[in-house]
């Protein structure tokens, strides 16, 4: 294939094709060959080249601080143009270019939004989708209408691209120049001794929250998911529980009412609107 390949400094397609249209002695399978071959070759240098951009992108990006408040859940989270006046200057400053995009979701009454970077012709797209929920006040009046309802999922979804497209890091506290952002190292811990290692241990809160999530896929009805809800350490989750497991935890619960309402109105059967194991940081569509 080497007699294929051109000189350094000449577009290697454009020399190939020169040579067969004026060549009567080229090697049609040969040139199909290393046509494949630079290709391959340009889409490697071009995947290189965007990952390296978007590590550097990255290195420059500060902890995001949480500026804005769910009082209904009674957490904070991180408002898409705070994010987005983060990451657009340290992604434009190494070429990146960020947009977002839609595509069709694969259930009714779903939005699904896709984040798009790119670099020169490499591409990637993340896609994240979620139930439009039409939030109620008391009374049974409508909170929001069905566009309102669509533009803050919509919201609520391009911030969690964002977050998982780009690894941010989320902070409580203000970021004074930068200090929030940089990370504290401490000495890990002494290895505990052989008869604590074979005590059991109380589940952790993701696994807990994992086992609740199971639990509430199972529910066929209201009632079902109102005798959980009764439950002490269900109650006592939603009381002590803060950040990002709080937010999970009220996430599942509005999930499960919406699903087993949706079942008992003759909706469309459905084996539940999340799985165990989901991103513990959601925050549900009305957030905002």
């Amino acid at each position: 294939m080497s007699d294929l390949i051109p000189a350094a400094g000449a577009d290697p397609i454009t020399a190939l094709l020169s040579r067969a249209a004026t060549d009567p002695q080229f090697d049609a399978t040969k040139f199909e060959v290393a046509v494949n071959f630079l290709r391959e070759r340009e889409a490697t240098q071009a995947r290189r080249a965007f990952n390296d951009a978007m590590a550097a992108a990255q290195a420059e990006m500060r902890a995001i601080h949480r500026d804005a408040k769910n009082d209904h859940l009674r957490s904070r989270y991180a408002t898409l143009d705070g994010m987005l006046s983060t990451i657009l200057p340290a992604a434009t400053r190494h070429g990146l270019n960020v947009r977002f995009g839609s595509a069709p979701a694969t259930q009714p009454g779903w939005q699904c939004v896709t984040c798009i970077v790119s670099l020169g012709d490499h591409v990637e797209t993340t896609s994240l989708e979620g139930p439009v929920v039409i939030a109620g006040a008391a009374g049974g009046r409508t909170q929001m209408t069905g566009i309102q309802a669509t533009g803050s999922t919509t919201t609520y979804l391009k911030r969690y691209l964002l977050g998982m497209v780009f690894s941010l890091v989320l902070t409580d506290e203000q970021d004074d120049d930068g200090e929030a952002s940089r990370q504290r190292w401490t000495a890990p811990p002494s290895r505990p001794p052989v008869a604590e290692i074979e005590q059991p241990k109380r589940p952790t809160v993701t696994q807990w929250l994992d086992a609740l999530a199971l639990e509430l896929a199972a529910c066929e009805g209201g009632e079902e998911v109102d005798a959980i809800l009764a439950r002490s350490d269900v109650q006592q989750a939603q009381d002590r529980l803060r950040n990002g497991a709080a937010d999970r935890l009220n996430h599942m619960i509005q999930a499960a009412i919406a699903r087993t309402a949706a079942t008992e109105t003759s909706a469309p059967e459905d084996d539940g609107l999340y799985a165990p194991g989901e991103d513990p940081f959601r925050e549900p569509a009305a957030a905002g």
